[in-house]
């Protein structure tokens, strides 16, 4: 139950009738409108979440530097310690447990490259790089993911009519190498430093039910690119 969760500590008329980076950017701009997130360099966001079915709380901590590396650190209440990372190149798992570093393969590891890719705080970005249409019907906006992604599902994101805010999404994933469908709803915004963001998720994989609270994000903080490799 626990590889679920690090799959997402997220962090968002008529068909076609705006253009792809025309919807991504009113998304933008409705989070960002000062554009202070877009430029951010790098992302350190601290949170915690917990498992009420299963009875697991943790807190976690992730890093994101442009243009993809992402790293998540959780630590659960019994001291047991998990880190994901992509460098760029490589995604690379550790257990305190095993106190081995493995490296992800198959859908694995396209799934937590397409996670790393979304952190990106400019949305525009993704366009380019993880989607290969995007349309917009009515409140919804269908997002294809490139075929290097190897998922059959699009990315729906669902949209507040008035604010056109991300309110709830709709993702494929993976677990074992197997496809799944997760949704993740947003329930509250919090804007601190000039910055809006997500402060309170709940996502729901195969019945599991995750609740997120996302508690500080800083950006353009330095975070040395070894910092993503060497995960002992």
């Amino acid at each position: 139950m626990r590889k679920i969760f690090l799959l997402t500590f997220i962090l968002f008329s008529s068909a076609l009738l705006f253009g792809d980076d025309d919807i991504m950017a009113k998304v933008q701009q409705a989070i960002d409108p000062s554009g202070k997130l877009a430029k951010a360099e790098t992302k350190i966001t601290e949170g915690s979440l917990e498992m009420p079915q299963q009875n697991v709380k943790a807190e976690v901590k992730s890093y994101y530097k442009k243009p993809d590396k992402y790293r998540i650190d959780t630590t659960f209440e019994d001291g047991t310690k998990e880190t994901r990372s992509f460098d760029g190149g490589k995604v690379l798992k550790w257990t305190s447990n095993s106190k081995k570093v493995e490296e992800a393969k198959g859908l694995d590891r396209g799934s937590f490259i397409l996670n790393a890719k979304l952190q990106n705080p400019d949305m525009r970005v993704w366009q380019k790089e993880i989607f290969s249409s995007v349309t917009e019907d009515d409140s919804k906006i269908i997002c294809v993911l490139k075929s290097e992604f190897a998922f059959k599902s699009p990315i729906v994101l669902y949209i507040d009519p008035d604010k056109y805010l991300v309110m709830k999404m709709d993702m494929p994933t993976s677990i074992g190498g197997k496809e799944l469908e997760q949704s993740i709803t947003i329930k509250n915004y919090k804007e601190e430093n000039d910055v809006l963001f997500a402060s309170e998720m709940s996502s729901s994989i195969f019945g599991a039910v995750i609740d997120y609270r996302i508690k500080d994000i800083r950006l353009n903080e330095n975070i040395d690119d070894l910092f993503f490799t060497d995960l002992k």
